[in-house]
């Protein structure tokens, strides 16, 4: 078996899967993602925050934010467990209230429970 890596990048509007061999001889794949991709036609710029309060597994506020709603509406969200920071969720935000700097994530990720103090970069 030979090892592979794979990257997830975005080169504009479109993000790729990039997988290369370990072995230098063999040439670099690039195949389109079947997902929602996030509206970042320029690159992408994180946000690291952490969520205040919790109310769901897909609604939460921010301790800070935009102060504009849908802000980051669109856009992919990384969720950071604070008590096993190799614990990483990754979705898609469906709604943002600047107001109250809440957060709605269009579907559970699912990947561990979420809670108050995990950390959170948002690529917009």
């Amino acid at each position: 078996m030979v090892p592979v890596a794979v990257t997830l990048y975005s080169p504009g509007l479109l993000p790729r899967v990039r997988v290369v061999d370990a072995r230098p001889s063999l040439p670099v794949v690039a195949l389109p993602v079947e997902r929602e991709a996030p509206v970042a036609p320029l690159g992408w710029v994180v946000m690291l925050k952490a969520i205040a309060t919790l109310a769901t597994q897909t609604s939460f506020t921010l301790t800070a934010g935009s102060a504009d709603d849908d802000a980051y509406k669109g856009c992919m969200i990384v969720i950071t467990d604070q008590a096993t920071s190799t614990q990483k969720a990754v979705g898609v935000i469906s709604a943002y209230t600047g107001g109250s700097k809440t957060v709605t994530l269009k579907d559970d990720p699912a990947v561990f429970t979420m809670a108050a103090t995990d950390t959170v970069d948002i690529l917009a």
